[in-house]
């Protein structure tokens, strides 16, 4: 992800069927600053869950790498959670919301 911009976020599942959840959370944190998007901001497929983030919420990273995480309940009640991934946040010089 770079700072400032609108980037769509898409993670892979293996082993869960995204349609039988009944809620979803995913969670980007880094140094405290965190973000959570619910099911209804996030487009689900068969094994991907995709988000797009604003200027706004990209420019609360600073440069560095983030983690990021899927949490879950299934239509059974049992509550799941994915691994946590690391990536990247890349800087930008003017940092403010552009239009």
């Amino acid at each position: 992800m770079r700072q400032g911009t609108t980037p769509t976020l898409i993670i892979h599942t293996s082993g869960i069927e995204l349609k039988k959840l009944t809620s979803l959370y995913l969670t980007i944190e880094q140094n405290g600053t965190i973000l959570t998007k619910r099911m209804e901001d996030l487009e689900i497929e068969e094994n991907t869950v995709a988000v797009t983030l604003t200027q706004k919420e990209t420019l609360q990273f600073t440069p560095g790498s983030y983690q990021v995480q899927i949490r879950a309940i299934t239509d059974e009640g049992v509550a799941i959670a994915s691994p946590i991934l690391s990536r990247s946040v890349f800087p930008v010089l003017y940092k403010e919301i552009i239009e």
